[in-house]
């Protein structure tokens, strides 16, 4: 924890909610270090997600850390001694959720992508990242929910008054543009007024290009395969078959985009969401 004297936001960067992701926690001991020299305006916490996860170099231990926030209610409950090691992390972090104003949690994707945010499309979050460069910012549809987008550590943030994001860096086997990344999280820290108070990026801001997750598309069958290797934000025009689900094919009602398509896809369990560039 860094500041905590002068009066200001309490923000919280996160890096490690997965052991497998490692730009996150090289991004959380560069700022440990950078965060020494700054006249920091309330409260900066940095904090590894998954420490035990981090340090076997696995995703997680027992289950996903990221998907143990939805539901406090559970967590409370349960017997300490059935807890998963990542339900009882969860626990941990839970009370810091509900008071910070800002939290940026660091991720990297399992496949191939450019870097993107996930944050909820309000004049607040789009405050808080004006002076990044990243292409792509993605939101869910006024009219999609999903559990999987209520159990993040970003949604508890939002849900109690905070501003909540997610930054995907991109591939977690390529760290080659981990000053880029550092940028945007020093002009996010900026943005917030806690810090790098004087930061200017050598990159300049872009105008990022909006998308809007409409829908989840889950394997019926245990042969759902799809057409051809969709990576991150693959662009697919209406009615175009995306892939076979047993005997069926599967298209598109509309223009899309892929948004975390996955791999070793499992009969019930979500192959892709899909995403649109208008918000109805």
């Amino acid at each position: 924890s860094f500041g905590g004297v002068t009066p200001g936001p309490m923000v919280l960067v996160v890096g490690g909610t997965h052991g497998d992701e490692p730009m996150g926690v090289q991004v959380i001991h560069a700022l440990k270090e950078e965060l020494k020299n700054q006249a920091v305006v309330g409260e900066i916490i940095v904090m590894i997600g998954n420490p035990e996860a981090v340090e076997k170099k696995v995703r997680f231990v027992d289950s996903d850390l990221n998907r143990f926030f939805g539901n406090e209610a559970a967590l409370k409950n349960k017997p300490l001694q059935a807890r998963l090691k990542e339900e009882v992390r969860a626990r941990e972090i839970m009370p810091l959720l509900k008071k910070v104003d800002y939290l940026l949690d660091i991720h990297s994707t399992l496949k191939p992508s450019i870097p993107f945010l996930y944050m909820e499309n309000t004049k607040k979050h789009r405050k808080a990242v004006e002076e990044w460069s990243v292409p792509y910012i993605i939101s869910p549809d006024y009219n999609f929910t999903n559990q999987a987008f209520r159990s993040c550590m970003d949604n508890i943030v939002d849900a109690h008054g905070g501003v909540g994001i997610t930054y995907e860096t991109g591939w977690n086997q390529d760290n080659s543009h981990f000053e880029s990344v550092l940028s945007n999280v020093k002009a996010f820290l900026k943005q917030t007024g806690a810090a790098f108070h004087d930061f200017k990026s050598n990159e300049l801001p872009s105008a990022p290009q909006s998308l809007f997750i409409y829908k989840e598309l889950i394997a019926q069958t245990k042969k759902f395969v799809f057409e051809k290797d969709f990576n991150n934000f693959a662009f697919v025009s209406k009615g175009e078959v995306i892939a076979r689900d047993g005997t069926q094919c599967v298209s598109v009602d509309q223009d899309s985009y892929f948004i975390f398509p996955k791999m070793n896809i499992k009969q019930g369990k979500t192959a892709t969401y899909l995403a649109r560039t208008i918000n109805n």
